[in-house]
């Protein structure tokens, strides 16, 4: 008699906690005045597929955008950049190139004639000036399989550039107050913005065209001094 009492009262004890587990589940999921109710869950069902977005999707943009189109293409992808700033010594002109941690891993020299010298920084020649024919200029460099190839057009204004034998042709134009938009033929995949509190260029562009920061670097060195 006594095993039967203790068997009643366990299942009653039983029913009760399962009673209670179903007030506090349906005033979780159903009475919580949060719009997403079952976020928590979803975020267990699509980790991964949440991880893949993250990579591509910013909240932040570094820098605004000229029309509907580069806000399309910009907004959605991670920003790559790097920084030049430049010296002057009597006849010749250096520019430093500056990774995300301000460290400098390139340097610049121009001489009279805007002929470049390109050097690591333990004063390695790792790329020069070959020749200059009408607009278009050509420079060897050891980080890139081809030349660079940069045409002056738009009355020095703006300058296109592109590796040979590559199918890509970028376009670097002025647009105001020391600020430049680099553009793939007509889309616009970044920016150069010039910092005057610290004398400073930031080039931007999005993570998909990473690989030609230098190219832009060197283009823009050379838009400036034409």
């Amino acid at each position: 008699m006594k095993l039967k009492f203790n068997i009643k009262i366990y299942i009653i004890l039983l029913i009760i906690f399962y009673i209670y587990l179903t007030i506090c589940i349906y005033k979780y999921f159903c009475c919580n005045e949060k719009k997403e109710n079952f976020i928590g869950f979803l975020e267990l069902l699509s980790y991964s597929t949440k991880m893949d977005t993250k990579t591509y999707v910013t909240t932040k943009t570094d820098t605004k955008t000229d029309t509907k189109t580069d806000t399309k293409t910009n907004n959605k992808k991670i920003k790559k950049y790097i920084y030049i700033s430049k010296t002057n010594n009597n006849s010749t002109i250096k520019y430093y190139f500056y990774n995300k941690n301000n460290e400098i891993y390139l340097i610049t020299i121009l001489n009279d004639s805007n002929k470049i010298v390109i050097k690591d920084t333990l004063n390695n020649i790792i790329g020069n000036y070959i020749n200059k024919i009408y607009n278009k200029i050509t420079i060897k460099v050891d980080f890139y399989t081809n030349n660079i190839i940069l045409e002056y057009y738009n009355k020095f204004h703006s300058i296109k550039l592109e590796l040979e034998d590559d199918d890509k042709v970028f376009y670097i134009n002025k647009k105001n107050n020391n600020n430049y938009s680099i553009k793939l033929y007509t889309l616009n995949i970044g920016n150069i913005i010039y910092d005057n509190n610290n004398d400073i260029y930031k080039i931007i562009v999005i993570e998909d065209y990473k690989i030609y920061l230098n190219l832009f670097g060197i283009g823009f060195i050379m838009l400036l001094h034409y």
